[in-house]
């Protein structure tokens, strides 16, 4: 099942792909972010976060995010409420603010984030793995999805062949993440090196 959600991610994707992010940054009254300053935010509601041809609800619907799955801030209406996301690939499109979270405040980080025999500095997980696409399982068996970091933790899921989720937020050494797995956004902390970046397209699936 999880497999054909993230099928449905690409396929979603592709709907997506004629909408530029030239549109989204261009509508009257945005502000703009840098390419270096801007933050990636991520759908933060368990039904999926509606992505828009424009700010509002009176704008027509082009896509949804399932929950853990964002894009980088292109630029935001006045009250900031609504802004224009860029996913990986190219398409683009506005969220409700509201209901989405910074990337780097994962839902449930804090069950366990420590790093397994890490006496060093935190290791900046966001220069190993990408929010905005999916890791997946590409060999054989199953993947123990954990309540947090290390083998010493519950097992609360697993993951097979082909299934994967978005990561939220990794361990201080950086090798254990937690996943946020569609359709549904469960949770768990995945040993890294079991997993494989998907690529583009993004995880794009509206609000």
């Amino acid at each position: 099942m999880l497999r054909r959600s993230l099928l449905s991610v690409a396929a979603a994707f592709l709907s997506l792909s004629g909408i530029s992010a030239a549109s989204a940054q261009g509508w009257q009254g945005a502000a703009p972010f840098s390419h270096a300053a801007a933050p990636i935010h991520v759908a933060n509601t368990p039904r999926g976060l509606n992505i828009r041809s424009g700010p509002g609800t009176q704008y027509p619907r082009v896509g949804v995010l399932a929950r853990g799955e964002g894009g980088r801030i292109a630029g935001c209406e006045p009250t900031g409420r609504w802004c224009a996301l860029n996913f990986a690939g190219g398409a683009s499109g506005w969220v409700y603010m509201p209901l989405t979270r910074p990337a780097a405040t994962p839902a449930s980080l804090g069950l366990g984030h420590g790093g397994i025999g890490h006496d060093g500095p935190p290791v900046d997980w966001q220069r190993l793995y990408r929010s905005d696409i999916p890791y997946v399982h590409t060999g054989t068996g199953r993947v123990n999805l954990r309540q947090g970091a290390g083998t010493h933790r519950r097992i609360v899921g697993k993951l097979a062949p082909g299934q994967g989720g978005f990561v939220q937020g990794c361990s201080a050494d950086a090798r254990w993440c937690l996943l946020s797995v569609p359709p549904y956004g469960t949770e768990g902390w995945v040993y890294m090196s079991l997993l494989k970046p998907a690529g583009p397209p993004p995880v794009v699936v509206g609000y």
